[in-house]
């Protein structure tokens, strides 16, 4: 029995797990899995939440503070279904998509594109898309081009 209050940390699912459950899902009438985020986040930055006094532990970085939108979060172990398995995680992803459609299953993913990781891809090879703070810890200083 669990303490009350105690955190549960409950192991993370693969798309091939989802995969596997696509004609159980179609026979329950769902016609969309919608995913959370599973793009690798950034590590700049990543547990620092200055409205929060939650120690850094509680502060995994945030799903939408994406570095790279060609890669799934290896702390989510998508992809990495089975030791022997060496499956890259964009082809299980694309055969959960493929098993979803083959039952009339749409395929949604919560993404967001207005902002990224501090130390995204795009921020070294497009450094003129973004605005920039001279003291990134302030909350009312002003953002600037670079």
């Amino acid at each position: 029995m669990e303490e009350e209050g105690s955190i549960r940390q409950i192991e993370p699912g693969t798309f091939g797990d989802i995969t596997d459950h696509v004609q159980r899902l179609d026979d329950m009438g769902v016609d969309i899995l919608y995913l959370n985020p599973v793009h690798q986040i950034g590590e700049l930055y990543k547990n620092y939440n200055p409205h929060d006094a939650l120690p850094e532990y509680l502060q995994p970085g945030c799903p939408y503070s994406v570095k790279d939108y060609w890669s799934v979060d290896p702390g989510l172990s998508f992809g990495l279904d089975d030791d022997d398995t060496d499956e890259h995680p964009f082809d299980e992803f694309r055969g959960l998509v493929d098993a979803a459609h083959d039952h009339g299953i749409r395929v949604y993913m919560d993404l967001v594109f207005n902002h990224c990781a501090h130390d995204s891809v795009f921020q070294r090879l497009h450094p003129e898309w973004f605005l920039y703070k001279e003291d990134p810890w302030s909350l009312d200083e002003p953002y600037i081009h670079p």
